[in-house]
C-alpha cells in the first residue's frame, strides 16, 4: 500500500510495508516536485491518482503503479486569482477541475488525461466547495451555495434546491458505497463555536434528504486566532466519518446510520495537523502527525492497532492520499515487525484465527484446542487489561 504525502515542496510516495496480510520494512519510493499540493481525486481504477496544486494554474496527475510517471495540465484562466481547486474523476477517467472562487459559468474544465485534452469548458455552479462521483448515476456533483450541481461528462449540469436544519452550506462531502447517496458536513454558523454543525446524508435518486446527524466539535484557533480545520474522511464501507479534533488530538469516529460516535487518543506532537487516510478493505484507518508519528487504527474495535515513526518530521501542511498497489516482495526484503508482541489485543486475534484454522483442518481433536486456546485467551485477556490499567 502506497501512501501519497505532499508537503510545502512536493509530494513523498511512501510505500508503508503493507502487502496482503503481512508487513516488509516502510521504504520512501520517489519525490516528486510539484509545488505545494491541496485536493485530490483518485481514479475509479486506481491507475491514476491527481493533486491540485495551490496557488497554481496547474493539476498534477501520477501514475500510481509507477509514480515517476507524471504529467502537469495548465487550468488556464479557470483559476484566475489563485483560487481554490477542486478534482474529481469519473468512471471514465475523466477529471472534472472546478474553481471555487471563479465566476459561475465559467469555473469548470474536464481532462480527458488518456489524451490529455481539456474537452469541456462548463459550469461548476455558485462556488462550489466539495464534489463526488456517483457510480449509481454516473454523474458528479458539486455541493454550492445554491444546493447540489449535478454535471455529467459532456457539461450538462441540473442543480437541485435543499433545505436542511441550520442557515450554513455544505462543505466537504462524500458518497456511500453503492453510490446512491451524498454524505456531507454542514458548516458551522459564524457565530458558532463549532467548525460544524451537522451531517447531512442526502439520496441522489430520489434527490430527497434522509437523515442529518448533530455533532459536536469545539472550533480550534491559533496563536493569530485563525482557525484550526479538523481533518475529515468518509469510509464507504463502515459508513464511518473520521474527524479529527486539533485541540486534543482526538480522532471522532461517526457512524452516519445511527450517529453513534467513538473517540480514539493518538501521539504525536502536532495534533492539529493530523491528516486521515482510510485502508477500508481490511478495516484500517491511518492517522499522520506532522511530527511523522503514523497509526493504524482499528475501524471494527476503534482502538489503535500499531503505530511507528517516518524517518523525517513531514511538516504542518499535510494532504495525504492512500492507494492500496499490489506490490510484490523482493528477494532479501526484510520482513516488517508490526510489534504483535507488545498488544495483547492483536495477539488475541492472532490466537483465534490459529485457533479456528486447526479446528477447520482437524476437527477430531477440537476439545484439545479449545482448551488450549480458552486458556491461552484468559492469559492474554488478563494482560489486556492489566495494560490498560497500568500502562
Amino acid at each position: 500500500m502506497y501512501l501519497f504525502v505532499p508537503d510545502n515542496k512536493g509530494i513523498t510516495v511512501l510505500d508503508t510495508g503493507l502487502h496482503g496480510d503481512h508487513f516488509h520494512s516502510p521504504r520512501t519510493i520517489t519525490t516528486i516536485d510539484a509545488g505545494k499540493p491541496g485536493d485530490y481525486a483518485i481514479s475509479h481504477d486506481n491507475k491514476k491518482i491527481a493533486f491540485s496544486v495551490n496557488g497554481e494554474q496547474e493539476v498534477l496527475v501520477i501514475n500510481i503503479d509507477n509514480p515517476n510517471i507524471n504529467r502537469k495540465y495548465d487550468i488556464g484562466d479557470i483559476n484566475e486569482g489563485e483560487g481554490t481547486l477542486i478534482i474529481q474523476f469519473d468512471k471514465d477517467g475523466l477529471l472534472y477541475v472546478a474553481n471555487k472562487n471563479a465566476a459561475e459559468n465559467e469555473n469548470l474544465r474536464i481532462i480527458d488525461t488518456s489524451t490529455n485534452d481539456v474537452v469541456v469548458e462548463g459550469n461548476a455552479g455558485n462556488s462550489p466547495y466539495s464534489s463526488i462521483y456517483s457510480k449509481y448515476t454516473g454523474y458528479v456533483y458539486f455541493t454550492t451555495n445554491d444546493g447540489i450541481l449535478k454535471v455529467s461528462n459532456t457539461g450538462e449540469s441540473e442543480l437541485t434546491e435543499y433545505t436542511h436544519e441550520g442557515s450554513s452550506s455544505l462543505v466537504e462531502s462524500w458518497v456511500t458505497h453503492d453510490g446512491g447517496k451524498l454524505v456531507s458536513l454542514i458548516g458551522g454558523d459564524n457565530d458558532s463555536k463549532l467548525p460544524y454543525s451537522g451531517i447531512v446524508v442526502y439520496d441522489l435518486v430520489d434527490e430527497e434528504l434522509v437523515r442529518e446527524v448533530p455533532i459536536e466539535l469545539d472550533r480550534t484557533t491559533d496563536s493569530d486566532h485563525n482557525d484550526i480545520l479538523s481533518q475529515t474522511l468518509f469510509l464507504q464501507p463502515q459508513n464511518i466519518l473520521a474527524i479529527s479534533d486539533p485541540e486534543v488530538g482526538n480522532i471522532e469516529l461517526i457512524d452516519i446510520e445511527d450517529g453513534s460516535m467513538a473517540s480514539i487518543q493518538i501521539q504525536g506532537n502536532f495534533p492539529q495537523s493530523l491528516r486521515l487516510v482510510g485502508n477500508e478493505d481490511i478495516g484500517i484507518l491511518w492517522s499522520v502527525t506532522s511530527d511523522g508519528l503514523v497509526h493504524a487504527i482499528d475501524l471494527n474495535n476503534k482502538e489503535v492497532l500499531d503505530q511507528f515513526e517516518l524517518e523525517e518530521s513531514l511538516g504542518n501542511d499535510l494532504a495525504l492520499a492512500q492507494v492500496p498497489v499490489e506490490t510484490p516482495a523482493t528477494e532479501g526484503d526484510e520482513l516488517y515487525d508490526p510489534h504483535t508482541w507488545i498488544s495483547p489485543y492483536v495477539a488475541l486475534k492472532q490466537g483465534q484465527n490459529i485457533y479456528e484454522s486447526l479446528v477447520e483442518i482437524d476437527p477430531e481433536n477440537e476439545e484439545y484446542y479449545t482448551q488450549r486456546w480458552n486458556e491461552l485467551k484468559s492469559k492474554l485477556e488478563d494482560l489486556d487489561q492489566r495494560y490498560m490499567e497500568e500502562l
